[in-house]
Parts: C-alpha cells; structure tokens; sequence
C-alpha cells in the first residue's frame, strides 16, 4: 500500500515543487499553504460534509473548498491544484503529497530527517544539542522528526535515509538474547 500511494503521490508532489520552486517567496508560500491546507482537511466536519459527501458533484466540492480557502494567502495557481486533486479524487493523499514536497524541498537543501525513535518525549533543548552530533556522525544537516515508541523501552534509536544508529534498551537486549544463543 504504501509503494502504491507513493507512486500515485510523488507525481503531483514534482510537479508542484517545479511550479513553487522558480521563487523562494513562492516556494515558503506554497510550504504553508499546504500545511494550512493539511488542517482543514483534519476537521471532520469540512471532510465528511464535503469532501466525502458522496451527493455532491466534483465541482460543487471545488466551490465550496475554494471558498472555504479564501481565509489562507494563496500562491499562485493554488485554485488549479486544489481542482486537480478534487477531481482526480486525491485531496484525501494531501499529507503524503506535502511530504514528499517536503523531502524534495530537503534534497535541494541538501537536508535529510533524521527520524529519532524514543520511548519518552525529548525536550527542545536535548534535540538543539543532539543534531549538531547527529549532522557530524552523518555528515549532513538533518530536520528532526520525533516518534515515541514504548517498545524500545528506553534509550533512542536515530534512522536517516537507510543508516540506523540504536542505541535503544531494545536493541541492548536482543543482542544480549543473539550472544546467548548463539
């Protein structure tokens, strides 16, 4: 399923970051704008009522998108993807498209996320002083992303790209269980 959105997602995300990208002003605009945009959808009300309203027509949701919208600073052409994805029945897919958006904003950063597993929240001031030690080990600026994952049970585990470093109580134990069978 997921190569399957992905392949279906990355299309529309190229194709908006070649239109965002020709200006930094637009670029910021559109990276807002979608993350604005990703909110609304979250409401249920504007989802059920509209989006998923199986008796209204593609361009009766257009409209009243559209105008639901009008409140947000708008770049250019926004009307046209927002019709583009109604019709073609993947407005539903706008986070996974913000996403790779973002991971192609990253690439001509020269940005990678580092995703950091832990099994307690990390405080803003432990992250400000982890990254620089991440982006030394991996030779790269990297955009934090934090998940909370109980079952490690203690330490962390930091993924970027197809590097893993664990230092996870996890991964402790199961190289203690590994050692004794072996």
């Amino acid at each position: 399923m997921i190569i399957r959105s992905l392949t279906v997602v990355k299309p529309y995300a190229e194709a908006l970051y070649s239109l965002a990208s020709k200006d930094k002003a637009e670029l910021k605009k559109w990276f807002c704008f979608l993350q604005e945009l990703i909110k609304i959808l979250k409401n249920e009300h504007i989802l059920n009522h509209i989006i998923l309203n199986p008796y209204l027509e593609n361009f009766q949701k257009i409209e009243l998108f559209i105008s639901i919208i009008q409140i947000l600073d708008q770049p250019k052409h926004s009307s046209n993807f927002i019709k583009l994805l109604i019709e073609n029945k993947r407005i539903l897919l706008l986070p996974e498209i913000f996403k790779q958006f973002q991971i192609l904003q990253d690439e001509n950063d020269g940005v990678a996320e580092v995703l950091i597993l832990s099994a307690f929240p990390i405080l803003k001031k432990h992250l400000e002083n982890i990254i620089p030690l991440l982006e030394q080990k991996f030779r790269q600026k990297l955009r934090p992303r934090v998940v909370l994952d109980k079952s490690i049970i203690g330490g962390v585990c930091f993924e970027v790209k197809d590097q893993i470093f664990d230092i996870s109580i996890l991964e402790k134990l199961n190289q203690m269980t590994r050692l004794l069978l072996a």
